[in-house]
């Protein structure tokens, strides 16, 4: 399937809940509300007119493929889709899922399958990967939860999980409620798909008492990054656990 068609179902379509974590079966929307009154489908295949000059943000070598890697498609959050086309409508097709949850952030791992964090306020984010054919949910890892600070709107909380990135090597790399920079690898026992914490940092002798962070990312050497108001920490040597250490910049 085209990347293209699986970016322009997702944009318009809420996720929500398995509660298991072996693979399960999509559960497409169920119509709700009057009946349209436009037919299903309208006018004729378009033909593609890239604009011209468009440079690709530079590729960071810890991170999956731009701009597949994170919710803003590269280290520079540019939401710039130079390398991929827009859907065309040559047989467009409409699929969708319901999880119960929000996605904020939807990755592709080498494979083309989606992986993502979804979030409600009652479990907090949770890893997901999805089949891009189907959106049958292939794997689920329930990620560590502590809830919001007092005084936070739990519908605006964007710490925790919600963003990630996806690294070189098919490995989500998150920011967990605990205060923790956790690495969880995909893995596949007996055709079953699953995750795997691979890794961890502790940045928390950089983080005052009652901050959490609301993500990371790498630089190109591998180091890895948290921003807080007027603070920049770094985990180095963040590829080798035994010698991680944080430094406020």
């Amino acid at each position: 399937m085209p990347l293209a068609r699986v970016l322009g179902v997702l944009i318009a379509l809420p996720f929500a809940l398995v509660l298991a974590a072996t693979a399960s079966a999509a559960q497409p929307l169920t119509p709700s509300g009057p009946a349209p009154t436009l037919p299903a489908s309208m006018g004729k295949a378009a033909k593609a007119d890239p604009v011209p000059g468009v440079t690709p943000p530079p590729q960071n070598p810890f991170m999956a493929p731009n701009p597949k890697n994170n919710v803003h498609n590269d280290a520079w959050m540019t939401d710039n889709y130079a390398q991929l086309s827009g859907p065309l409508r040559r047989a467009p097709e409409q699929f969708s899922t319901t999880i119960g949850r929000d996605c904020i952030t939807l990755t592709f791992d080498s494979k083309g399958r989606l992986v993502g964090t979804c979030t409600d306020l009652s479990h907090g984010p949770a890893l997901y990967l999805f089949d891009p054919q189907t959106l049958d949910t292939l794997a689920f890892l329930q990620l560590p939860y502590v809830p919001p600070p007092a005084g936070t709107n739990p519908a605006t909380n964007t710490t925790g999980g919600a963003y990630f990135y996806l690294d070189n090597q098919d490995r989500a790399v998150v920011a967990t409620a605990d205060r923790q920079i956790n690495v969880y690898a995909e893995t596949d026992a007996n055709g079953q798909a699953g995750f795997e914490q691979v890794a961890s940092y502790d940045p928390t002798p950089c983080l005052p008492p009652d901050e959490r962070m609301p993500s990371v990312l790498p630089d190109n050497q591998g180091r890895l990054w948290v921003a807080r108001p007027h603070v920049l920490i770094t985990a180095e040597a963040a590829p080798d656990p035994d010698r991680a250490a944080c430094r406020r910049r």
